[in-house]
């Protein structure tokens, strides 16, 4: 239902002067939308943004929102594109947004929008690593940034969506990694059910099983050589060919370090944090902190 019409039957049902206080008050939320904006860097796309706080029915859609995984990143990313504004960048639709959006970009627009909408973050109950008491602890999103926090920069010669890094597993069988975007994990959201979501949220804590996750950065494999070779660049197709290999060979691919040369541009998010409990009072890191994954569990209502 759209403003107008909920003005127009507010002013049949109470007459004049409560629609002249609501379109006060809807005029108060839009003003609210220019102010309270946070600036951050963005080291894969090499630009500054300054994101806009969550007000009126947005806050309203991520909170009822019942839905699949994909859609609901997609609606999630209609949100994050509304309330950014690129210096220097204008994206020509939400999948041109989507395609240049890299996965360490994203962290930092949501923590930004985090920044810009609250105050402070829902309670969090958090075990000492010294005492292993558990208590809960409140946060604010700028809690979250640290001197190590913003790592790294694009630095490349090449644009981060040609950039590739090769790796011979072993003779015969090579990957070629890239830098992970938002339209490529959507493709390995779209045939997930909403209990697959579920199950991985609280089997690893993430949108994106392990597998999924070493997926996202794979280009593709290359498999043989010569007339022999064939090349595989579907998803699922690889995801398959991984799965099927014998364990030693499984864990070389999980194990090998060339996907840390585009892990690394991700932040360093975590609280420093001082036990509750006074018997110990240690002061230690936590790093279970994922922006986006705290939205999902909001929206399907995971905690």
């Amino acid at each position: 239902m759209n403003e107008n019409k909920v003005l127009d039957m507010l002013d049949e049902a109470s007459g004049a002067t409560y629609k002249n206080d609501v379109e006060e008050a809807i005029a108060n939320l839009n003003d609210l939308s220019s102010i309270g904006t946070v600036e951050v860097e963005l080291p894969i796309l090499q630009c500054r943004a300054v994101i806009s706080p969550i007000v009126g029915n947005d806050d309203l859609i991520q909170k009822t929102l019942k839905t699949t995984g994909y859609n609901f990143i997609k609606t999630f990313n209609e949100l994050l594109l509304k309330n950014t504004k690129f210096e220097g960048i204008d994206f020509e639709s939400l999948e041109d947004f989507e395609k240049h959006l890299s996965a360490s970009d994203k962290m930092i627009i949501i923590h930004g929008l985090l920044d810009a909408t609250y105050s402070t973050l829902p309670e969090k109950l958090i075990t000492c690593p010294h005492c292993k008491k558990q208590n809960p602890y409140t946060f604010t999103p700028s809690d979250m940034v640290h001197e190590d926090t913003y790592k790294k920069q694009w630095s490349h010669d090449e644009d981060f969506t040609e950039y590739r890094a090769t790796k011979t597993i072993i003779d015969g069988f090579d990957i070629v990694y890239k830098m992970g975007t938002e339209d490529q994990k959507l493709k390995l959201l779209k045939n997930k059910s909403t209990q697959q979501l579920k199950d991985d949220l609280q089997d690893v804590g993430g949108l994106l099983n392990n597998l999924e996750l070493i997926t996202l950065y794979i280009d593709k494999i290359i498999i043989g050589k010569g007339k022999n070779k064939k090349i595989y660049s579907d998803d699922k197709k690889i995801i398959d060919i991984i799965n099927g290999m014998a364990a030693d060979l499984k864990t070389k691919v999980i194990e090998d370090q060339t996907i840390n040369e585009f892990l690394e541009y991700a932040p360093n998010y975590y609280l420093n944090v001082f036990c509750k409990d006074i018997s110990c009072s240690k002061e230690f890191n936590w790093y279970d902190i994922d922006p986006e994954t705290d939205f999902f569990r909001k929206s399907v209502s995971i905690y």
